[in-house]
């Protein structure tokens, strides 16, 4: 017994390296492969996505054993011969390719769409949200079903070099002359049969690949043929059948806290993405100090390049709704990933600043927290900081106090007064009417996607008002709030 043990463990050994070998060719190369095309998958074109769903969802439609036949037998029948190893190693790296390529497309997938958003409101380009808000979230939720996946693979490859590479396929061989011709049909017809494939939603940003335009269309240079930093002439935006916005039109000099009101669905947060261009607008035009957002401005409606964009949008901070700060990085790295990736800020620089506002928010002693670790207020003040931060020529806060309870109202709201009594300049959509009284230059009223009414905060709040649906909203606002 003992000298046949030790007669069979060189075989064993043998056995154990071609084991340890084949799944480490399968785990790279499916790893590299699967990230590629489940980014194609995910933020690829129209094309590139149906050709890697019908890829992902054939592959895991068919049985390995089946693969491995159409690999090593199949394959010489156009030319290609394979050694029985790396006929193995393919099709095992075939088949975990798509099912990475569907580890990586529910990871993505599951990152709020708010976080693309935010990474875009600070100016990042589409590689930078990747790179440094999108796949660090993912990664965590890749991960674990990953890890699974490199188990069945090393179970996959051991199988294969257990019973021995060459002798596998001389078994198979065997097998095939006996079974495979009566069953040629079944097996194509199977690998050939894709099931019914869904369209995958692309986040805002779109693919990579579009090419930098020159460095001439930024906002940069400020214009001294219109005096309003903000000009809004004639917007109207549509969502299918819906018209959200009408022939909008407002301007907000430097200086000024414009604030928006009216009732919901009113288009006020669709006007505030639209500045941004965190939302396309169909016609009309919106320009920050004279240079037109999201489309050039020579001959045809086109819109600019990604990078035209990121640079656009570093202007323009926005606070949003549901905060969306970056949960794997603490409020300075919040605060500090703009600043160095769009600003070309140090390290030590943007620590500095990102301190600096943290104290002006009163939260100098909550720079190394995770968001999970603030309360709702917390996270709107590091959120406002995050945007204020990047020295925007305008800020845009879209209902920021809606979200929290109403004792932490106070302390965003004083924040945001402290801002403008510094001299930003602030364009704000509120249903806090007393803060918008006091704070506001003038005030904005938007119904049925149009603007209603515009004024002073005195005259727009007025209860004597001549605007039957401004004094409408007003009454039931009085309502419902008192």
């Amino acid at each position: 017994m003992l000298g046949q043990i030790l007669y069979a463990l060189p075989f064993l050994a043998q056995g154990f390296a071609v084991t340890l070998w084949v799944s480490l060719l399968v785990v790279v190369l499916s790893l590299i492969a699967g990230v590629l095309l489940g980014v194609g998958l995910v933020y690829g074109p129209a094309p590139l996505r149906w050709a890697v769903r019908i890829f992902s969802d054939t592959i895991r439609g068919i049985p390995i054993l089946v693969l491995m036949f159409f690999v090593y037998y199949g394959l010489p029948a156009i030319g290609l011969h394979l050694p029985s190893f790396w006929a193995a190693v393919s099709a095992l790296t075939l088949f975990k390719t798509a099912q990475v390529i569907e580890y990586l497309r529910g990871a993505v997938g599951s990152i709020p769409k708010g976080q693309s958003e935010a990474a875009m409101a600070i100016g990042l380009t589409f590689r930078q949200r990747l790179t440094y808000v999108i796949f660090p979230q993912a990664f965590r939720r890749f991960l674990p079903p990953w890890i699974n996946g490199v188990t069945d693979a090393v179970k996959g490859s051991a199988l294969v070099s257990l019973l021995g590479i060459t002798d596998l396929m001389q078994a198979i061989n065997q097998v095939i002359g006996r079974t495979y011709e009566r069953c040629r049909s079944i097996y194509w017809a199977r690998s050939s049969i894709s099931r019914s494939t869904t369209r995958s939603r692309s986040p805002a940003g779109g693919w990579s690949g579009v090419s930098p335009s020159s460095g001439n269309s930024t906002m940069s240079e400020a214009s001294n043929a219109n005096p309003a930093l903000l000009d809004v002439r004639d917007v109207s935006k549509a969502f299918g059948a819906v018209e959200v916005l009408r022939s909008v039109s407002l301007q907000v000099k430097r200086g000024e806290v414009v604030t928006v009101i009216g009732p919901s669905g009113s288009g006020k947060t669709t006007l505030l993405r639209c500045v941004n261009f965190l939302e396309s607008y169909d016609s009309g035009s919106i320009r920050i100090d004279g240079k037109e957002v999201g489309y050039r401005e020579a001959g045809t409606r086109q819109r600019r390049s990604e990078r035209d964009l990121a640079s656009m949008r570093a202007e323009t901070g926005m606070v949003f709704q549901s905060f969306n700060l970056f949960p794997h990085l603490t409020a300075a790295g919040n605060i500090m990933l703009g600043l160095t990736k769009v600003r070309g800020r140090n390290e030590a620089e943007a620590r500095s600043i990102a301190e600096h506002w943290l104290g002006r928010v009163g939260l100098a002693h909550k720079a190394d927290s995770l968001p999970a670790e603030l309360s709702g207020g917390q996270q709107q003040r590091v959120g406002i900081a995050r945007a204020v931060a990047m020295e925007p020529k305008i800020l845009l806060l879209d209902e920021i106090t809606s979200a929290l309870d109403p004792e932490l109202v106070g302390e965003v709201l004083a924040v945001v007064r402290s801002l403008a009594e510094d001299g930003m300049t602030m364009l704000m959509v509120t249903h806090e009417m007393a803060f918008a009284r006091d704070a506001s230059s003038r005030i904005v009223f938007m119904a049925d996607g149009g603007v209603s009414a515009v004024g002073p905060p005195k005259e727009i709040l007025a209860a004597e008002t001549t605007n039957e649906r401004l004094r409408t909203f007003l009454a039931r606002f009085r309502a419902s709030h008192f």
